[in-house]
């Protein structure tokens, strides 16, 4: 049987490992995207316009129904 302070231990050890893996994953990402947006920085634009464009109306919509609601 492990005692309380191996358990806590093993705990740490593991939440650092997939801290460390999910970091690298993550900045994985981020090197990738940037790339990308060198190298079609146009088209990278468009798409966040229209992302922000949905996102603004998706809320309003949102936000009407909730006013509506009251």
């Amino acid at each position: 049987m492990i005692t309380r302070d191996q358990f806590v231990d093993n705990a740490g050890e593991v939440i650092r490992d997939q801290y460390d893996r999910v970091s690298t994953e993550a900045m994985k990402g981020l090197s990738d995207t940037a790339k990308s947006v060198g190298r079609r920085p146009l088209e990278s634009l468009a798409v966040a316009v229209g992302f922000g464009i949905i996102a603004g109306v998706l809320l309003g919509i949102s936000m009407s129904h909730r006013k509506r609601a009251e």
